[in-house]
């Protein structure tokens, strides 16, 4: 059974992931290198957008990335277990890795149901 915050992570990289593909059906993906040629992002004197500085789409959930959820999940978890230990009850190991944006495969999604 998948928690809460699992749910909610997945949901994200999903779509980031689902919108990535539609975007690539017209453009070609920026690459960090190709072809001998790095990516450079070139500062612009008014403007500074995060999306010319990131080689992916990456950009559209970076909001999200800088929330502290990953140690709110945490300490969640570390109050869960201790109440846990007190009344001789099981313990939970499962870590978050909130800044993964990589969708779950289908068994991975199927397994966790």
């Amino acid at each position: 059974m998948r928690s809460s915050v699992e749910e909610i992570r997945a949901q994200r990289n999903r779509v980031l992931n689902e919108t990535t593909g539609t975007w690539y059906k017209s453009w070609f993906p920026r690459v960090a290198e190709a072809n001998g040629r790095r990516f450079l992002h070139d500062l612009d004197d008014v403007k500074d957008h995060r999306a010319d500085r990131t080689t992916d789409l990456s950009y559209l959930v970076y909001r999200q990335l800088l929330l502290p959820f990953g140690e709110w999940a945490e300490k969640v978890q570390a109050a869960r277990n201790q109440y846990a230990r007190a009344h001789s009850l099981p313990t939970k190991s499962k870590p978050l890795n909130w800044e993964d944006t990589q969708a779950a495969t289908l068994q991975e999604q199927v397994a966790n149901e």
